[in-house]
């Protein structure tokens, strides 16, 4: 066994520890930014995207660039506290280090293999493709964009997961499945160009709220209605209603029967700690 697979193995074990700790299943889905401020770490938002994340051991602080993509902050997160869990010194990481079996420093590695699995053990992929009633080997793009939002992964963080760290899907069908970007699904879906982020939230979502940033979009499920007006319905399609994010707070949404879930509005570029970023008009520094 080398050393590459010897980092697989711990880091699968890992991401399932800290679940424990959680008292997380292992086919649940998780918050990673929620998830480590409950271990005791500091999840904070800092202004820029010129770095990936920083881990600080002695103030157990992890640091999330306020400007990146929401699937890259989440992996960023989930990488951090794979740091934090193998007992790793403080860390910087830059652009290009995050990239999954991009990375040649050990650690690094280790702790990119258990941000994977923590945010998507195999468990858990195998199961959001079984409750849609979706095949996994014969999967569109649409359908790998709308699990990869409820992971909390980016588009192509998923499909490599799915390739390298769980095997589900072979390398033909990866490089089929990356031809696409969540621009070009984005126009498939709404048949027009759409800037912003797109979460679609069908009637499999649980575990966890639906996370948006003031501008990003929502395909919720036919019929839904909110407690509290902090999203505008734009129109419908075949598959949901979309929403747009008005404003930060936090609202419930529901539909018959029995269907329901919280979403979450954050400000774009939100600055500070992360248990404040819903809040509305947050000025927390």
């Amino acid at each position: 066994m080398n050393n590459r697979q010897i980092a697989a193995r711990e880091g699968l074990r890992g991401a399932l520890e800290v679940r424990k700790m959680l008292n997380l299943g292992y086919s649940q889905f998780v918050c990673v930014f929620d998830a480590a401020e409950r271990l005791g770490l500091e999840v904070r938002f800092l202004g820029g995207s010129s770095f990936e994340g920083m881990y600080s051991r002695s103030k157990q602080t992890i640091l999330v660039p306020s400007l990146r993509p929401q699937g890259r902050q989440a992996f960023a997160c989930s990488h951090e506290l794979g740091h934090w869990y193998f007992g790793h010194g403080s860390k910087l990481e830059d652009l290009e280090s995050l990239e999954l079996g991009n990375s040649l420093d050990q650690e690094d590695h280790i702790a990119n293999v258990f941000a994977g699995y923590f945010l998507a053990t195999p468990w858990a992929v195998k199961a959001a493709f079984q409750i849609r009633k979706w095949e996994i080997q014969n999967c569109t793009p649409v359908q790998i964009f709308s699990i990869s939002n409820q992971f909390g992964m980016g588009y192509q963080s998923l499909i490599r997961h799915m390739q390298y760290s769980v095997q589900l899907i072979s390398r033909a069908k990866a490089e089929e499945l990356l031809k696409w970007t969540p621009q070009k699904i984005r126009f498939e879906i709404f048949g027009s160009q759409s800037d912003g982020h797109l979460v679609i939230a069908d009637l499999a979502w649980r575990d966890i709220a639906i996370d948006l940033r003031v501008g990003d979009s929502a395909i919720v499920p036919h019929g839904s209605k909110l407690d509290k007006e902090i999203l505008t319905v734009v129109n419908e399609f075949p598959n949901g209603i979309r929403m747009v994010a008005r404003e930060p707070g936090i609202t419930r949404i529901s539909c018959e029967p029995n269907w329901s879930s919280y979403i979450r509005i954050s400000k774009m570029g939100f600055e500070g700690r992360s248990v404040y970023r819903h809040l509305e008009d947050c000025d927390e520094d």
